[in-house]
């Protein structure tokens, strides 16, 4: 993608775009039709308000996130629990004793359960390969290239040995033959591949520490170069990228999955599914569930860290030109979008960035998109547009295997609802292909927003934390889809501390207590409001003293909960301003306002963040100047 050197001015404006109201769940001109399915001879459905049935009556999942001692707290009244192997013998175990022992536990569990009139949840993501685990071979690593960026000003005319280092939040091994290092010299304008100056890349393990209870590991690297002479410039910097093999998918937090795409993992998935199919088909299974947080954000092209490299990867390249075909339609309609020239979609391949500016001077439209590009790109505006469509193929991709998992458990163990943990566009992608239901975590304040209501606020702050986005969702999927979706809280609870005091004790004592049974009963009046359909309270031993306290709650409240879970059909929304709304709006602002008038040529777009719940309105335009014109920025 060569061409001449553009320059770009713009003016990014931030709207809030969401109102909340109170609305019918079903609220759209679409039919939501009930989704329907059989198991065991039991049939169950998930009517148009999320609510899940089994056998002609509503199911209102409720109890802990962990398993307490079966008998004391079915006599509380909870009748829900969790079925799923051990991680010490199943998921970081090689040895077949120890392996068969975990099936052999969660089969002898489940015979309790349904012996005493219980039902269950199963878990899903512990049946595919993990991190640390050692059985995820070479071949079924994903592909990932590490992308940093230094400024090296501080080398100019100098000839040096230069040291260089970075820090991966996750572990990688790099190795200087698979690592592309770019030299940019502002001045000039160009770009030297200096991957042959690298000597060698030293790596040490590093402990980065959150909060005072919480840590990760990482790895620390060096890289050192042979001397060399720098060129005399005003800026220069440094871009490496360093291709790796990744365990698990990057970017994809705070859990993360392997490449599930991958012949080896899908088959690892699919004799775990077959192991366990004995000990989780039994009477009392009402869902499956991946119960690990599956979340992802946006990265850019120019973001620094690990990415995944689909153009090392034959299933996943061959997917995204599949799906730019069903996204365009054509080659012509593609090359207008991205201003490219292939001329089939097998040429097509997946971008790697080496272009030398840091993500948050892209976002910033600072002194970046306005400098030159180096002939990397034919456009400003192509460098803008191909790393929101690689993004996009990314979370449908990731929703898309997710969804394929689901379907093969409920093949291989029995046709009951699937959950998946999160609520990004992953999950959304996965319901849009079938899943049924979402699993979220909620960790929150209670108190009275602006307007006077119960809401839910950050913990610590007055900064609100909303939950309607969750109904807003589900809305859109069942929209899309004319069928009915669910979703239940798997962990909620009250952080006894926000910022940087937050601690974590993993649901085994009391840092997630609510301080009072009234409290208590307005969370879970809010997670109502807001279109939950199930609770599970974050105790991950619920047995321990520590625990107590809020078990006889959560047991003395049960009767009203579940009553208002059912009765419930209304929930607090979120509804979306237009895309032509939103740009109305922008140019109501003073600044924008000057600034069109300026440039009356000048064109705005918007789209919708999904992770904040906003419109973010651009405008820009594209001039071309000749080499050592002076630019004028507005």
């Amino acid at each position: 993608m060569r061409g001449l050197n553009p320059w770009y001015f713009g003016i990014p404006l931030i709207l809030l775009g969401a109102v909340t109201h109170t609305l019918g769940a079903a609220g759209s001109d679409k039919v939501v039709k009930p989704t329907y399915g059989k198991y065991m001879g039991q049939k169950w459905h998930i009517d148009a308000n999320h609510l899940l049935w089994w056998s002609g009556k509503p199911y209102v999942r409720y109890g802990f996130t962990g398993n307490g001692d079966v008998e004391m707290f079915m006599k509380l009244g909870f009748t829900h629990f969790n079925a799923y192997p051990s991680e010490e013998l199943w998921v970081f175990s090689k040895e077949p004793a120890k392996n068969n022992q975990a099936v052999r536990e969660v089969d002898e569990f489940t015979d309790e359960l349904v012996s005493k009139g219980a039902t269950y949840y199963a878990g899903l993501n512990l049946l595919w390969p993990w991190r640390g685990s050692g059985k995820i071979p070479p071949e079924d690593m994903v592909s990932s290239v590490f992308r940093k960026v230094w400024d090296v000003t501080e080398y100019s005319g100098k000839n040096e040995l230069v040291e260089l280092s970075f820090v991966s939040d996750i572990p990688i091994i790099p190795n200087p033959e698979n690592a592309e290092v770019y030299l940019f010299d502002f001045s000039a304008g160009r770009y030297t591949n200096i991957s042959s100056k690298l000597k060698k890349i030293q790596t040490k393990e590093k402990t980065v520490w959150e909060t005072a209870s919480e840590h990760y590991r990482a790895t620390e690297h060096t890289l050192t170069f042979e001397k060399m002479h720098m060129p005399d410039a005003e800026k220069l910097r440094i871009t490496a990228l360093i291709r790796v093999d990744a365990p698990m998918v990057p970017g994809v937090y705070p859990s993360s999955f392997p490449a599930l795409w991958k012949p080896g993992i899908r088959r690892y998935y699919k004799n775990g599914l077959e192991s366990f199919r004995k000990a989780y088909r039994k009477p009392g299974l009402r869902g499956m569930m991946f119960g690990d947080e599956i979340n992802t954000h946006r990265i850019s092209l120019t973001h620094p860290g690990l990415h995944v490299d689909f153009s090392k990867d034959e299933i996943a390249l061959e997917a995204y030109r599949q799906w730019l075909r069903r996204r365009f339609g054509s080659i012509d309609e593609l090359n207008e979008a991205l201003q490219s020239k292939y001329r089939k979609f097998d040429e097509v391949t997946w971008h790697t960035c080496i272009y030398p500016f840091l993500e948050d001077e892209s976002e910033a439209m600072e002194d970046v998109l306005s400098q030159q590009l180096f002939g990397l790109f034919d456009s400003a505006e192509q460098l803008e547009l191909l790393g929101p469509l690689q993004e996009e193929f990314r979370v449908w991709f990731y929703g898309h295997w997710l969804a394929r998992y689901a379907k093969m458990a409920q093949d291989i163990v029995g046709n009951v609802p699937v959950f998946a943990r999160g609520y990004l566009q992953i999950h959304k992608h996965a319901m849009l292909e079938g899943m049924e239901g979402l699993v979220r975590n909620h960790y929150a304040w209670v108190g009275k927003d602006a307007g006077g209501k119960l809401s839910t606020f950050a913990a610590g702050s007055e900064e609100r934390f909303p939950l309607e986005t969750v109904t807003s969702l589900l809305d859109s999927v069942q929209r899309q889809t004319g069928l009915a979706k669910t979703y239940f809280a798997n962990e909620f609870g009250h952080p006894q501390k926000g910022g940087d005091d937050f601690v974590d004790d993993f649901g085994l004592g009391d840092a997630f207590s609510f301080p009072s049974r009234q409290e208590l009963l307005d969370f879970m009046t809010i997670l109502i409001e807001t279109g939950c359909k199930g609770f599970n309270m974050f105790k991950m031993n619920p047995n321990v003293p520590a625990a107590q306290r809020e078990v006889r709650w959560l047991s003395e409240l049960k009767p009203q909960i579940v009553d208002m879970t059912i009765r419930t059909a209304e929930y607090r929304k979120v509804v979306r301003i237009t895309k032509e709304e939103a740009i109305s709006l922008a140019r109501q602002n003073t600044v924008l306002s000057t600034f069109l008038t300026k440039h009356p040529k000048t064109k705005a777009t918007a789209s919708f963040n999904e992770r904040y719940n906003v419109w973010i309105v651009r405008t820009g335009g594209y001039l071309r100047r000749r080499p050592n014109e002076p630019v004028s920025r507005s």
